[in-house]
């Protein structure tokens, strides 16, 4: 039995075809699980697509076809492969209308101000959560970010890092500045916004499309990844079902996205 390959390409007709099927499915998703996703999407939708060529096969399919019902649901296994190619389709379209989006400039002194309070921010929290469990990882993503969407998304993630640990943080004799989480909320915000404003419509909507798309490949793979590995657990079960994360960022650090418009995120379980 072979694994998933990614030898093949993928039709850009069908995977237009797979996005105008999901249309609805995606303008359904609640809006506040819609956050930039912050990775090679097109890397991704690639690598989702060659697993569910592969769960495609018979015998990996009767696999999957004896999980219990109430445990797996398996229209997830007929349905990776659409989501994955209209992912794909999303993605490449908004690499199309963002070449021919306006970059914009961005004032130095809010650049400035705005660089200013990350690294205050992210010193204070290096030193204090760098060995936390959970936010260490956090953290470690935040210090290797680069350009204004980075910059931009970075302080917001700082500034929920000092509200979720506020009292820790305010205790730093140091590095705490009181107004620095409300100015990072708002220096995000700007340049959110002045970026946006650079960009055309059509780059704006397909940005929003890959946004929701990121969202449901990740809901969609993580349930057949994880029945996956435990169906081939004594066969190869993190190579025949990879992390999308670690595919979408491999030799990459954190991508210098071509979807500067594109990303975030939440630094969620790896599907």
């Amino acid at each position: 039995m072979s694994g998933p390959k990614n030898t093949e390409s993928l039709d850009p007709e069908a995977a237009a075809k797979a996005f105008s099927a999901l249309r609805s499915r995606l303008a359904a998703i609640a809006n506040e699980r819609v956050e930039p996703a912050r990775a090679d999407v097109i890397k991704a939708a690639v690598a989702a697509w060659s697993v569910a060529r592969f769960i495609q096969q018979p015998d990996v399919r009767a696999r999957f076809a004896r999980l219990p019902k109430e445990d797996f649901n398996q229209a997830h296994v007929d349905d990776l492969g659409t989501i994955a190619l209209a992912t794909f389709h999303v993605a490449t379209e908004l690499q199309s209308a963002q070449a021919m989006a306006t970059s914009a400039k961005l004032p130095v002194d809010l650049l400035q101000s705005a660089t200013d309070i990350k690294t205050r921010m992210l010193k204070l929290c290096e030193y204090h959560l760098g060995d936390h469990p959970v936010e260490s990882a956090e953290i470690a993503d935040i210090r290797v970010g680069t350009g204004h969407i980075d910059l931009a998304l970075d302080l917001s993630r700082l500034a929920k890092l000092y509200q979720k640990h506020k009292n820790v943080v305010k205790k730093d004799p140091k590095h705490y500045v009181a107004s620095d989480a409300t100015d990072a909320r708002t220096h995000s915000s700007e340049i959110l916004r002045l970026l946006g404003e650079a960009r055309n419509e059509n780059a704006k909507t397909w940005s929003d499309s890959v946004a929701r798309a990121w969202v449901l490949l990740l809901d969609v793979y993580g349930e057949v990844s994880h029945a996956g590995r435990w169906l081939f657990r004594h066969d190869e079960p993190v190579t025949r079902f990879p992390s999308l994360w670690a595919v979408a960022r491999a030799g990459q650090g954190r991508p210098k996205k071509t979807q500067e418009d594109s990303s975030v995120e939440p630094v969620p379980p790896e599907p």
